[in-house]
């Protein structure tokens, strides 16, 4: 299935709760979503500044883009306190239909509900965590490659919703996910031979360690380590003896010499320098 833009724009508005109550003009509704988006969107008020007035431009720009001038906020206010009411019963006959192995039930309950489902999670890592269950059914359901190919558009939708929950923070936000997620389709990537995805992934991972953990961290050694897979896979050996002897050092640095990383950095180097 395709994810059509258009589709996911409407999800990352639900997402945001953009409702408001009683009759206020579009005008004074953006006015107050200026201060109250970066909340609302992944509602994790606890790793949000509530009080800040800095909304990011770009961030404004997208909601204007994407409601139009005919966007009723009543409905969508609807929406939420019907999704709020409605999806509960829904996930709990989810879950008892998968642990029962009643697969295509359970899948149904998903497909049938998807949007109403992302918009009651309350965090984007809820959401994740929720799609990362439906990727299960996908690998019980389907063959390799079809679950491979579904379980990548899942995970593209979860990583777009995470970066639009970055985009809108205001105190530098990440959700707790986004690493093992960013990891996870660079595999997916690497499994479906997608190289130039992988390298974006490859950049956004070392890029997220760089500015989390630092140069002298276990995640940058993890970083540097999968730039020198890609590149290994993709034919470039001499760069990816040079990724992999970095990716040796920051795991020295970092203090875990002689772990089992360490020695596949060391294995891989001495298997490639024979090439």
């Amino acid at each position: 299935m395709k994810i059509n833009p258009y589709i996911l724009a409407i999800v990352i508005i639900c997402i945001t709760n953009y409702a408001c109550k009683g009759k206020e003009t579009k005008q004074n509704h953006l006015d107050d979503t200026k201060n109250k988006t970066a909340i609302l969107l992944d509602k994790d008020t606890s790793n949000l500044n509530e009080q800040s007035n800095i909304f990011p431009q770009k961030a404004l720009d997208l909601i204007e883009d994407a409601i139009g001038e005919q966007v009723d906020v009543r409905a969508l206010d609807s929406l939420q306190n019907g999704v709020d009411k409605n999806i509960p019963p829904l996930l709990d006959d989810f879950y008892n239909l998968k642990m029962q192995g009643l697969y295509k039930e359970a899948l149904s309950i998903y497909e049938d509900n998807t949007g109403d489902i992302l918009v009651y999670l309350k965090t984007t890592t809820d959401k994740y965590q929720f799609l990362l269950e439906v990727v299960d059914l996908y690998n019980k359901l389907y063959n390799d490659e079809t679950a491979l190919g579904k379980t990548i558009e899942l995970m593209e939708l979860s990583e777009l919703m995470a970066e639009s929950a970055i985009l809108f923070a205001t105190n530098n936000y990440i959700p707790e996910h986004y690493g093992h997620l960013i990891y996870n389709l660079f595999s997916l990537y690497m499994e479906a031979g997608d190289w130039k995805k992988a390298q974006n992934q490859c950049d956004k991972m070392l890029n997220f360690a760089i500015e989390i953990e630092g140069e002298k961290s276990h995640a940058y050694a993890i970083a540097l380590f999968n730039q020198a897979m890609l590149y290994a896979e993709t034919g470039k050996m001499p760069y990816a003896l040079k990724k992999m002897e970095e990716s040796k050092t920051v795991y020295e640095l970092a203090g875990m010499k002689e772990t089992k990383e360490w020695e596949n950095c060391v294995s891989m180097i001495e298997e490639w320098s024979t090439k």
